[in-house]
């Protein structure tokens, strides 16, 4: 039996939900031609997204394997998106009598960072730009970039996500970042003076 009769075979075991349900539908084919297909149906800009997701994330998804991993990958998705795949993951489970273990494992590590308050947004951070602004740590451009390295920081690290730890990491931050961009501008220069293009 082919992935798509084992899916409408077993579709009714599902919930009746239209994301999974249709998402479920296009992964029975290979990216290029679902994609094609939800092209050529002019599908709006969302369900053209949650195929998509669907084709390019579960999977990645599947091989989490530890908090950490997980984290960065609902960092990088974001809350909305991870539930939508977390529960498509389940439903897919269903329809082809998958092995629960990694569902389970997800689901056991989400409620321990939930439980524990771990950080995973930069929302989450203890400062925000203001704090790195008022501290004439960094201005501009470069407290975004510093905002990023500290959430990736305390992704690893929940336990730094004090406003002393990250206040003090920021500084760092900052001089790693004005060395490479002086590092740079040096180079720029040297490059320009000899006329290469």
């Amino acid at each position: 039996m082919n992935q798509f009769d084992t899916l409408a075979e077993n579709i009714d075991k599902t919930k009746r939900i239209r994301d999974r349900r249709i998402a479920l539908f296009y992964l029975c084919f290979e990216k290029k031609k679902a994609l094609e297909a939800v092209k050529f149906l002019n599908f709006d800009a969302r369900t053209t997204g949650i195929i998509k997701d669907a084709h390019e994330l579960l999977d990645p998804m599947y091989f989490l394997g530890n908090k950490y991993e997980l984290k960065k990958f609902v960092a990088k998705v974001g809350a909305d998106r991870y539930e939508y795949l977390n529960g498509l993951s389940k439903a897919q489970r269903i329809v082809y009598d998958m092995h629960e273990t990694k569902i389970f494992s997800r689901h056991y590590l989400m409620e321990e960072i939930k439980m524990n308050g771990e950080p995973i947004f930069i929302e989450d951070l203890a400062i925000d730009g203001n704090d790195i602004i008022a501290a004439q740590i960094a201005e501009g451009e470069q407290v975004g970039e510093i905002l990023a390295a500290l959430q990736n920081l305390v992704i690893r690290e929940p336990n730094l996500n004090t406003k002393k730890d990250l206040m003090k990491h920021a500084g760092r931050y900052s001089k790693k970042w004005n060395k490479s961009m002086s590092a740079f501008q040096t180079l720029y220069i040297k490059i320009k003076g000899t006329g290469i293009r």
